[in-house]
């Protein structure tokens, strides 16, 4: 069982993903789990900072701001704009993290076009097809976007999960069938792609799982 899952796990093309990303930088790893906790926790938090502006309104106008409940009020103001303000700031973040995470992954997969192209003698295999079509595929001229942009992808889609879910668990606190159900509703496989239509640009952060595929395995050229 745990040789299957292994063998299952070394076949994931988006394990291979987050590995290459890691291999490429820890610290842009490290910092993308963190884009990963902040993309999904501030929706939600924003949302509930905004019920508790409506909810401390009422205290406001009968007894006034300069009131215990005027003075809440405008605490929760503050929270919330300033938790609304770090959210607006997610976009410009992912796209230059975005940026340096496939300017690091191209220098790794260029690496490694390199040791692969170099490990047999000669320049015959360069000129053999098979091995062509195996190196334009590791650079992506086969797909329909970027090899190096993919563990991004990724991660802005995990952002993306990690914020249903804690929506779904919100709604939960206010009826637990309701969560469960949205959040059964979420997590239904995506329709099947048609066939022949390439997957989406890797880049883009509203890409679905096929992004994935973009990455490839190391090229083995024939000695």
């Amino acid at each position: 069982m745990f040789a299957a899952l292994s063998t299952r796990a070394r076949a994931s093309t988006r394990l291979r993903a987050l590995v290459l990303l890691w291999h490429a930088s820890r610290k842009l790893s490290a910092v993308a789990v963190l884009f990963v906790i902040a993309e999904g926790v501030l929706p939600v938090l924003v949302l509930i900072l905004m019920g508790r502006v409506t909810g401390a309104i009422p205290g406001a106008v009968s007894f006034g701001l300069s009131s215990p409940q005027g003075r809440r009020l405008i605490a929760a103001v503050a929270l919330a704009g300033a938790a609304y303000a770090l959210s607006l700031m997610r976009g410009p973040f992912e796209e230059a993290l975005t940026a340096t995470a496939a300017a690091r992954v191209d220098v790794v997969m260029q690496r490694r076009l390199v040791e692969a192209v170099c490990a047999p003698p000669g320049i015959e295999h360069l000129e053999d097809e098979p091995v062509l079509e195996r190196l334009s595929s590791a650079r992506g001229e086969l797909l329909g976007g970027k090899p190096e942009g993919a563990p991004m992808a990724l991660v802005s889609r995990l952002g993306d999960r990690l914020t249903g879910v804690l929506a779904c668990a919100l709604l939960a606190t206010f009826r637990w069938w309701l969560g469960l159900a949205m959040l059964v509703m979420a997590a239904r496989p995506a329709p099947a792609r048609p066939a022949g239509q390439l997957p989406g640009h890797a880049g883009e952060a509203g890409g679905g799982a096929a992004e994935a595929q973009l990455v490839p395995a190391r090229p083995r050229v024939a000695t």
